[in-house]
């Protein structure tokens, strides 16, 4: 009888061990895999328990958000203007408008008073997966390519997005070349600034932010510089203008126990776009 008391409790701390160390391997801040695997890649961010966790997110679950966050809205805001390019080929050339966004035109000298109403919500043509709601509204500069708008009610696939976008275009062999200054206000609160360089195919609608340079604050407050390079989406294929290859580096806000130059190095995978899954490449 003693023995087989001394094997059960034997059995059941065996089993507790592994139980403990398991949960452990899944959730612990240094795994370098989706499932405990040596790919590189982690996990979306934390939700701070809306799906039965209860660990808030780290400063590294915030970076990487950063980095995701301010990608889409750069192609989400990019996209929101992107008639802006064929405004010659409309009025000169007879091209024909957009049935989505309608075009609201003044001419103003040699300058373009411009709305872009995509009402309660439409697919433009080159983006059928998705939907656009609200007003952009500026002015078009036409003798340089130029333009500056405005977001007030606007949203994309739900994700509110106000603020303003200004920069140029040129037109390539197959693409638009759009340098841009961002000031936008994404979904969460969240605040995204600075300058990015796109490329938007004509035949597919894909993204390709070759560089941008950014502020990201977060909605905990957080301050991230986030720098981007050959981030590339494909929204009328994936149905999302969240990256799904290219690079990025986020500098972490200064503080205990960072120093004020570390930075995480990533890059987007295909996954990106469906659970938030990146591949770290350098870790604080």
């Amino acid at each position: 009888m003693k023995i087989r008391s001394f094997v059960s409790l034997a059995v059941l701390t065996f089993l507790a061990i592994q139980v403990v160390s398991c949960d452990a391997v899944n959730i612990s801040p240094d795994d370098s895999g989706v499932n405990g695997g040596d790919d590189g890649t982690i996990p979306p961010p934390d939700d701070g328990g809306t799906d039965g966790g209860d660990t808030a997110p780290t400063l590294q679950d915030e970076a990487v958000q950063a980095a995701i966050d301010s990608a889409e809205a750069v192609a989400q805001a990019v996209a929101a203007i992107l008639p802006t390019k064929d405004l010659q080929a409309i009025f000169e050339f007879g091209m024909q408008p957009p049935t989505c966004p309608s075009l609201g035109t003044e001419l103003q000298a040699n300058d373009i008073l411009l709305t872009l109403d995509y009402g309660t919500g439409c697919g433009p043509d080159a983006y059928p997966q998705s939907l656009f709601e609200g007003i952009a509204d500026g002015i078009a500069y036409i003798a340089f390519n130029a333009f500056d708008f405005e977001f007030g009610d606007f949203a994309v696939d739900g994700d509110a997005l106000t603020g303003s976008v200004a920069g140029s275009f040129s037109l390539g062999a197959g693409a638009a070349s759009f340098s841009v200054n961002l000031d936008l206000t994404i979904a969460g609160g969240g605040r995204v600034t600075g300058t990015a360089s796109i490329e938007v195919d004509d035949a597919t609608g894909a993204f390709v932010i070759t560089e941008a340079t950014l502020s990201v604050t977060a909605a905990e407050g957080d301050v991230f510089g986030v720098t981007l390079e050959g981030a590339m989406a494909d929204p009328a294929s994936a149905g999302s203008f969240v990256p799904e290859a290219g690079a990025a580096a986020v500098d972490l806000p200064p503080g205990d126990p960072q120093p004020s130059d570390t930075a995480i190095e990533l890059e987007f995978t295909a996954q990106t776009p469906v659970d938030g899954t990146v591949t770290l490449l350098s870790t604080p």
